[in-house]
């Protein structure tokens, strides 16, 4: 299973998303999935590398 984010529209997230991001990895991890984040800006990426998710998300 595959599930891609488009975050072309989505200049910024608080905990309250990076906790739905991160729910749906485990999920998809447990399954062997594969989720990957597409059109991230530059203040959506900041928040992923401070809070550590550029260490385990597919980032493109």
């Amino acid at each position: 299973m595959e599930v891609y984010f488009d975050l072309k529209d989505c200049p910024y997230t608080s905990s309250a998303g990076l906790r739905v991001i991160l729910g749906a990895y485990q999920v998809l991890d447990e399954k062997d999935g594969r989720m990957v984040l597409k059109n991230v800006n530059d203040v959506f990426m900041d928040i992923l590398s401070e809070t550590g998710f550029t260490d385990f998300l597919e980032i493109e």
